[in-house]
């Protein structure tokens, strides 16, 4: 950083400091939070969990509630290589998706039933899907703007040309948005095959302003390791912002953020999810640890008319020689123009 960056890192790291201090995150409303009666700036309430164990099985669940719409994804991979998705990104959840906090910050379920079809079948015939989660936190929750460092959020921001129109739009578009380790365990229906699950899963949770179109572009690696540690790792683009990074280590119920990571314009761009490629993360502690990604499956989900898609990446991720499973997804603009600067 220039002079005048460090200044600004400064004065940005003391303002996101206060905040924090002056607003301490409320388990309880965020818990519950529902979308106000009558919002229609984009609004988002949505919920995730990400299920993966050591052998090959998978189970991605979203349900994300909108102004006048529903995004549902469920994604079964099975030990065979066998991937299932549901047909309907657009739906009403009440019909075929839910979720509901059983108490605070510990426990939700989750369920869908509705149609769904082999990802890499040369037919798409629809058999209907059903599953029945619970999820059983093993950590604290870790909400970004909160718990994630200081210093990481005020180099991205110190930047950028800092201006009231920055402000407004920096404002407008913030969302509340944390995850948590935990156990989750049910049942899936596959046709006429019942399987039963206990695996090791994330949750998300973020709402708040979401317009796709907004979005540069974005990536996030997710992984669960054999030794019961979590490594994740975000990347997003904005207008506004030339690149945020976040992320953290999680043992034992202890988090060290991520100080700074790989670029993504250092990272295969290829507009989809690549095979293989790995990422330097540096965390706060002054640890340097390598990610290496190899990708199983991917299926891409697409926002708005192609605005936005995502492509939702599943597969192996192993941290300094630490085995692990998880997510690899990686998001782009429908316009190309905008994944560089």
């Amino acid at each position: 950083m220039n002079l005048l960056q460090r200044v600004k890192f400064s004065i940005i790291k003391n303002q996101i400091e206060k905040r924090k201090k002056d607003r301490p995150f409320d388990f309880e409303y965020a818990e519950n939070y529902e979308i106000p009666q009558g919002e229609t700036n984009h609004p988002n309430n949505s919920y995730y969990f990400s299920l993966h164990d050591s052998v090959g099985k998978s189970i991605l669940f979203r349900l994300a509630k909108r102004e006048n719409r529903n995004e549902i994804w469920l994604v079964y991979h099975d030990i065979d290589g066998k991937s299932y998705c549901n047909r309907d990104l657009l739906a009403n959840e009440e019909t075929i998706a839910s979720v509901k906090c059983l108490k605070v910050g510990e426990e939700w379920e989750f369920n869908f039933d509705g149609p769904m079809y082999e990802i890499n079948s040369n037919e798409k015939t629809f058999i209907n899907g059903s599953l029945k989660g619970t999820f059983k936190s093993t950590a604290p929750i870790f909400e970004f703007s909160r718990h994630s460092d200081s210093g990481a959020t005020a180099r991205a921001i110190a930047r950028e040309k800092l201006s009231k129109a920055f402000l407004k739009e920096m404002s407008e578009n913030h969302q509340v948005h944390y995850e948590q380790a935990g156990q989750a365990s049910g049942t899936i229906i596959i046709g006429d095959e019942t399987f039963s699950f206990d695996m090791r899963a994330m949750r998300d949770h973020s709402f708040g302003k979401r317009d796709w179109n907004y979005m540069d572009r974005h990536i996030w690696l997710m992984a669960l390791l054999e030794n019961g540690e979590v490594m994740n790792v975000n990347m997003v683009r904005y207008p506004a912002i030339f690149e945020m990074q976040h992320g953290y280590y999680e043992k034992d119920g202890k988090y060290i953020c991520v100080d700074s990571c790989t670029e993504m314009d250092k990272i295969s761009l290829s507009n989809n999810t690549p095979s293989k490629f790995s990422c330097d993360i540096q965390l706060v502690d002054g640890r340097k640890v390598e990610m290496t990604c190899e990708k199983e499956i991917e299926v891409p989900f697409v926002f708005d008319n192609g605005a936005f898609t995502i492509f939702e990446g599943i597969g192996k991720l192993n941290v300094d020689g630490i085995k692990g499973r998880g997510v690899i997804e990686f998001g782009y603009n429908g316009d190309k123009n905008r994944w560089t600067r």
